[in-house]
């Protein structure tokens, strides 16, 4: 068994030189997943690992699943689905790296119960499925987006579907 470390290797690069206001610029009205960005505006990880973070709150849906009141299982589940954002606040102005068609990841984690499979599905436009093998949390997301100068429009399409074992 492997130890989980608890910080990355190396410490972020600074952005540097790059303007992110004169990218945007130079791309208004156009679709910014196609647009080629600088690789000090990424994250050390892609979106399938990102992904896998969301479940870091899976007690959570432990917690729904042993409730008998609905509301209190409705409270559980939207705790849950708000906790993704958790981590937003440390990640201001980076993104992950895309995944490549057809690549995949997979977290298993036995101090919290789950296996965690995702895969990218399609590239253009991106779309990727997810699966968690202990709590049944499936997802498929696709997403469109366009910057228009003044405003940012992101799209996130698809569902996720928890089903509780109760």
């Amino acid at each position: 068994r492997l130890p989980r470390r608890s910080c990355l290797p190396a410490p972020s690069v600074p952005a540097g030189d790059v303007s992110l206001w004169n990218i945007l610029r130079n791309n208004v009205g156009k679709d910014l997943s196609k647009v080629s960005m600088p690789v000090q505006l990424n994250e050390p990880l892609n979106t399938l690992q990102r992904l896998c973070e969301e479940l870091e709150y899976s007690a959570l849906l432990d917690a729904a699943s042993r409730c008998a009141d609905p509301c209190e299982r409705l409270v559980c589940v939207a705790a849950f689905a708000v906790s993704a954002y958790a981590s937003t606040y440390y990640r201001a102005g980076s993104k992950p790296f895309n995944p490549v068609l057809g690549e995949t990841y997979e977290c298993v984690r036995p101090d919290k119960g789950f296996r965690f499979i995702s895969e990218q599905v399609l590239s253009q436009p991106a779309r990727l499925g997810r699966w968690d093998t202990r709590t049944g949390v499936s997802h498929y997301m696709k997403w469109k987006n366009k910057f228009w100068g003044k405003s940012l429009e992101i799209v996130p399409v698809g569902t996720v579907n928890v089903k509780l074992p109760r």
